[in-house]
């Protein structure tokens, strides 16, 4: 049971993280970026999915490195 409980937490925080990466790449104006902006853009958005994707195989700890850099892409992007 604390492994399952612990799998939920993890679970939890990966898609909360992946809510906010969404939400912020979704208050980027795509077509005001530069060259190099929307490279981190679509870098940002493959990272979600391919998070998605750890979290449906229950790799954890890559989701979450996934997320945590989507998420630090597109604050980054929100910035500019």
């Amino acid at each position: 049971m604390p492994q399952a409980a612990s799998d939920e937490q993890a679970v939890r925080k990966i898609r909360d993280q992946l809510v906010d990466a969404t939400r912020a790449l979704k208050s980027v104006n795509y077509g005001a970026l530069s060259t190099e902006a929307r490279s981190q853009y679509d870098t940002a958005k493959r990272f979600i999915e391919q998070a998605e994707e750890a979290l449906k195989a229950k790799k954890y700890v890559f989701a979450s490195y996934l997320s945590d850099k989507a998420g630090t892409l597109a604050r980054e992007l929100l910035g500019r």
